[in-house]
């Protein structure tokens, strides 16, 4: 038995341009389309953490990467 895998699209709020968070999502995008080729990942640029879970919290973001205390 096995699943297809998913297929759509996704989105992740980061961080800045030129931040880690920016950066962690582009290589987790890259690791995503080997793995999962019928999977896009548009990522969103922000202000940092607290930004990224407020827009998850109003569904403009499926996935955030933030700091635990945000």
């Amino acid at each position: 038995w096995s699943e297809d895998p998913p297929r759509g699209t996704v989105t992740l709020s980061t961080g800045t341009r030129a931040g880690v968070y920016q950066k962690y999502g582009e290589l987790l995008r890259t690791s995503l389309s080997t793995h999962m080729p019928d999977l896009e990942v548009r990522l969103l640029t922000s202000d940092g953490s607290q930004e990224n879970v407020r827009r998850v919290a109003t569904g403009q973001a499926d996935f955030a990467i933030a700091a635990a205390d945000a």
